[in-house]
């Protein structure tokens, strides 16, 4: 019988002796949603992507076996309550990318042993998956991004003081710094070094610094510096 793991960013399943039994994790990929209208005089209707998509949903089969001193309810215990705390989902095989979690839902455990539970996860996540490489920041070159992948939602790091636009694909957004601030385009957010909320520095609309597929154009008011973490993703067509 082949046996898989997964690790989060709060664990490695293995350190807690839990494994995926009986068959790779199912995978259902999140898809695009689509309005149809029917138009009078056209033949069927018009079929047209609203700009959203459905959760990805993955379903594992698991067991846990006793490893240390303690009870095997105590170690399932203490995996659960990290497992619930995780954001991210890494499964074996694929250990570049990452699903971004959204819920965990855990089934009733059946005992077979002092030793074993076996029981079923169910992980909601964003859709897509996305890849451990865009999850840092870099400089931008040549005032040009390309994005090999799908739109994407990036997080833009700036550094200076005073008031500056940041301009992507003809879009701007302006904002006034004192010091770094943070534009997250997921979350809809500028947030300070300090970590507190600070939306009233900017003025723009986030959606417009999102990333497209293929060359972006990037430029910023000239004093100022200019990181990109680009959150690349793979979106299910």
């Amino acid at each position: 019988m082949i046996e898989y793991g997964f690790q989060t960013d709060q664990l490695y399943s293995a350190s807690f002796g839990v494994r995926v039994i009986d068959s790779y994790p199912v995978i259902q990929y999140g898809s695009p949603s689509y309005t149809q209208t029917s138009i009078p005089g056209r033949r069927g209707t018009l079929t047209e992507s609203d700009g959203t998509y459905s959760d990805t949903i993955i379903s594992m089969d698991c067991d846990i076996t006793l490893i240390d001193e303690v009870s095997v309810d105590l170690q399932y215990q203490r995996f659960i309550t990290l497992l619930m705390q995780s954001k991210k989902l890494i499964l074996e095989g694929m250990e570049t990318r990452y699903f971004q979690i959204k819920k965990v839902e855990v089934s009733d455990y059946e005992r077979y042993s002092d030793i074993s539970i076996e029981f079923s996860l169910t992980f909601t996540c964003d859709p897509g998956v996305y890849l451990l490489s865009g999850d840092f920041f870099e400089s931008v070159s040549n005032n040009q991004i390309i994005n090999i992948y799908s739109m994407c939602e990036p997080v833009y790091r700036i550094e200076g003081t005073g008031s500056c636009t940041l301009t992507i694909n003809d879009k701007e957004l302006k904002c006034n710094v004192d010091g770094t601030i943070y534009i997250d385009t997921e979350k809809q957010e500028v947030v300070l070094e300090s970590g507190q909320l600070s939306n009233t520095l900017a003025t723009g609309d986030f959606d417009d610094l999102y990333l497209k597929t293929g060359i972006n154009s990037v430029s910023i008011t000239p004093g100022f510096a200019l990181k990109v973490k680009p959150r690349w993703r793979w979106l299910h067509p």
